[in-house]
């Protein structure tokens, strides 16, 4: 599931939208947010492009604690315009002027973020827009997607089911603050509720991975991962945590291979009985939000964690605050976004195209090298 918010521009008030913001990561999940450059994003009536040009005063920079906040948030970004203009009116070397400066100013602001997505305004563009979209490299979203619905919608439902965790809910944060009837506790609930089926979905889904279980393929990984330990040429005593441990099976290959202080974490109950009856050190714990100190582990490891939690960016933010100065994570992610069994899970495939590698490693500052068909290894350090 995606969460789509529209209008971030230069008149944002930052203090309602980082308490818009707080409703999310109060459940670990992150948005991606629609940036105007130039003007405005909201207007009393539709107005020509020209009009909306002619009346851009500022720029979002001139809001420099909106840059500060966006810059150190775990949202992703997306570029929603030079100006709030209709693209399939403009013409097609205008539109590629936009969306060029767009991007180029939007790496200027945001330096940290990897602008991968195109949101149109008011959700209208042409041939030419989605031909620049191949061009840039970039994926439009608009409310023609299969998956797209408007999250305000969704409230009424009093059991949501599991097909939203595929989907991507879109709204305006600022309208929460303009009703006069104004509460975010609606969403509060909602965003309860979603973290819930997804948290369930993936605690009911698992079996236990164990050296008698396993396939000829999950033992070549292990295989992998246990080799690109060893090459970290880490201390004995060298602090370290796998996360989504399941039975505790690569934990037992650590200690077998001299290391002493493994510890594992996993939402799923029943492998963790296992691994505790081999008498690990486990803990219930979720990868969004790592019950440990700042600079507590000097390796992380996540095999094929990431694609399968709610948030893969605020997985990895909690990681790099556990882990020591130039600590390391290491694991497995997708390679592909092809069905091949994560639909299980509801990841769909907009999520496991941010684990694509080119994307991976410019967003995280990651070295990523093809295992196998599916999946990639990947290496990050502090």
């Amino acid at each position: 599931m995606r969460f789509r918010n529209d209008d971030i521009d230069y008149y944002t008030d930052v203090t309602q939208l980082k308490q818009f913001c707080d409703v999310f990561y109060k459940y670990q999940f992150t948005q991606i947010h629609g940036v105007i450059l130039r003007g405005q994003s909201a207007f009393p009536k539709i107005l020509p492009n020209g009009i909306i040009m002619s009346m851009a005063e500022h720029d979002i920079e001139q809001n420099h604690d909106l840059i500060e906040f966006l810059n150190h948030s775990p949202d992703e970004l997306a570029l929603h315009g030079l100006y709030h203009t209709f693209y399939h009116e403009m013409p097609d070397g205008l539109q590629e002027l936009h969306i060029q400066a767009g991007l180029e100013i939007m790496q200027r602001l945001f330096p940290n973020k990897s602008v991968t997505k195109f949101i149109c305004p008011d959700n209208k563009y042409n041939d030419h827009t989605l031909k620049l979209m191949d061009k840039f490299n970039l994926e439009i979203m608009h409310d023609s997607n299969p998956d797209a619905i408007h999250l305000e919608q969704l409230f009424h439902i009093p059991d949501p089911d599991e097909n939203l965790l595929h989907k991507t809910m879109r709204y305006h944060w600022w309208r929460w603050f303009q009703s006069p009837n104004f509460n975010l506790q609606p969403l509060d609930d909602f965003l309860g509720k979603l973290k819930t089926i997804h948290s369930n979905r993936l605690i009911n889904y698992y079996v236990v991975i164990d050296a008698d279980t396993a396939n000829v393929e999950q033992k070549r990984l292990k295989q992998i991962l246990l080799e690109a330990v060893l090459k970290l040429d880490l201390p004995e005593d060298a602090k370290i945590l796998d996360v989504g441990c399941n039975s505790g099976w690569f934990m037992t290959t650590l200690e077998q291979n001299a290391f002493t202080n493994v510890q594992g974490i996993d939402i799923a109950h029943g492998p963790l009985e296992v691994a505790k009856k081999k008498n690990l050190n486990v803990q219930h714990m979720y990868a969004e939000n790592l019950l440990f100190s700042d600079d507590t582990f000097d390796l992380i490891i996540m095999s094929s964690v990431l694609q399968q939690t709610s948030s893969p960016e605020w997985c990895l933010l909690e990681a790099k605050r556990t882990l020591k100065p130039e600590g390391f994570i290491i694991g497995f992610n997708p390679s592909t976004t092809g069905d091949w069994g994560y639909s299980a899970f509801g990841i769909n495939p907009y999520v496991l195209n941010a684990f694509l590698k080119d994307d991976f490693e410019k967003k995280y500052n990651a070295t990523v090298k093809k295992v196998n068909k599916h999946e990639n290894y990947f290496q990050i350090k502090k």
